[in-house]
């Protein structure tokens, strides 16, 4: 027993253990090509200080990240200049990152600026909330003015490195059989709303096993998801979430990494539904109702006869059917996959869509009438799903508070399955530790579309 226990030690000694994977990018705080009189060092001065503080994640760094080098730009119209550079960071405590002589180069313009400044940090910052450093210089002075990019006065632009953890975000994606979906392409992305490009974009596939595996070289921030398989819908994560710790960074809820695609639209007989097809319905399925009008509390939905194409429904079938949706391009149908087609009155939308997505639709409140299993039903959590070529009814919080608590009719229906009333709010109410509470508390703070309040 003593000879195998030794023998386990040995293996774990000669075995090596798996190394954390790390991957850098370039961030920049700020915009190029400003010039103003304040730098990073003061080159008209044998001394000079500057204090510099940057807000974390006004660039493409965050917390959890860790700073390797700092650059500054600009021009110099004058000759070569040696100066001796200190930094030390000012947040919790002071902390020397740099300590060392550096060669101010000739050259550039205003046009095309060169790196004036370059600090391979001998101790790299970990970033919290914000980057605050001061940075001392002696040496030469400048006879001509040296000029850096700018953000502001006293802000110079500056670029920096940034290392981060690679991370590997793997699930599977199946069809609604449970059957693997291979080669299907998931994408992990963080949109930047301000450039509007992708501050980053990772992708994967998925094997003959369903299996998928994605590498994201950034794991301190959060990302939107798509999923595209050939003959199924696109399937859509609009809200952001964190890969490292695999939560909502919103609202707390698990990131999904286990994807169904639905190729098909299964109804059963006696329930509710919603369908929106880019080619006319069959009328023999059931009876379809469209957003007609506002009477009073009431939302009135009339029965359309004929059903068209592109129109969003809400539908009662007469019997079990199942629609395949893998053959339909909707590419050409809109461009957001988005339809309403008339179906709205005063501040009442009836929308379509042509994804299999959540969706964030700000103050706004929502009902799905639907019960197929991959629309959200309002016993999950925030935000709400739904399933490709579904619609939702959404109505704005001030006029939801002026109209009272709606009343939906579907006229001609018999009472008790078309005659509904809604007695919950289309937002849950959650406590802070994430749990879903059935009433607003009577104090305390809790959580209402992704916003906190207190109750006094």
């Amino acid at each position: 027993m003593k000879t195998m226990k030794t023998l386990f030690l040995l293996l774990l000694c000669v075995l090596p253990l798996q190394a954390q994977e790390y991957a850098t990018h370039d961030a920049q705080f700020g915009q190029m090509n400003v010039f103003l009189s304040d730098s990073p060092i003061d080159l008209t001065k044998e001394t000079s200080e500057a204090r510099l503080s940057y807000t974390v994640g006004s660039a493409k760094c965050y917390k959890g990240d860790v700073v390797t080098k700092l650059m500054f730009k600009g021009y110099n119209p004058g000759r070569q200049l040696t100066r001796h550079v200190h930094v030390k960071t000012v947040n919790a405590e002071a902390v020397d990152v740099f300590d060392g002589d550096c060669t101010i180069p000739s050259g550039g313009s205003a046009e095309e600026t060169i790196v004036l400044l370059e600090l391979e940090l001998q101790k790299p910052i970990n970033v919290k909330n914000d980057l605050r450093f001061i940075v001392e210089s002696t040496g030469e002075v400048a006879d001509t003015p040296v000029f850096f990019e700018g953000i502001e006065k006293g802000k110079p632009v500056m670029m920096v490195t940034v290392q981060s953890e690679v991370v590997y975000y793997e699930g599977t994606i199946t069809d609604q059989d449970g059957k693997p979906v291979a080669n299907a392409n998931v994408r992990l992305y963080r949109p930047n709303y301000e450039t509007g490009v992708f501050d980053f974009d990772f992708n994967g596939s998925s094997d003959a096993e369903g299996r998928y595996s994605v590498k994201v070289e950034e794991s301190n921030c959060s990302y939107n998801m798509t999923v595209e398989a050939a003959s199924y819908p696109s399937y859509v994560v609009n809200t952001f979430f964190a890969v490292k710790d695999g939560v909502s960074m919103a609202f707390g809820n698990p990131a999904p990494k286990d994807i169904v695609l639905w190729g098909r639209i299964d109804f059963k007989a006696d329930t509710r539904a919603t369908i929106c097809l880019p080619e006319a319905p069959n009328p023999s399925w059931g009876r379809y109702y469209r957003l007609n009008r506002i009477e009073g509390s009431n939302v009135i939905f009339e029965r359309e006869v004929t059903p068209q194409a592109n129109v969003p429904y809400v539908l009662f079938p007469d019997l079990n059917f199942s629609v395949d949706v893998s053959g339909y391009d909707v590419s050409k149908v809109s461009k957001d996959n988005l339809v309403n087609n008339g179906c709205k009155v005063d501040e009442w939308g009836f929308y379509g869509t042509y994804n299999n997505k959540d969706f964030l639709i700000g103050n706004d409140r929502v009902q799905i009438f639907d019960c197929t299993p991959d629309c959200w039903d309002g016993q999950v959590p925030y935000p709400p799903r739904i399933g490709a070529f579904r619609a939702y009814l959404t109505v704005t919080s001030d006029a939801y508070v002026k109209f009272g608590t709606p009343r939906y009719v579907f006229a001609g229906e018999a009472t008790g399955i078309a005659d509904m009333t809604a007695t919950a709010p289309a937002f849950p109410l959650y406590d802070l530790q994430g749990r879903q509470l059935q009433s607003q508390p009577k104090k305390g703070l809790y959580i209402h579309n992704g916003k906190k309040y207190m109750v006094r």
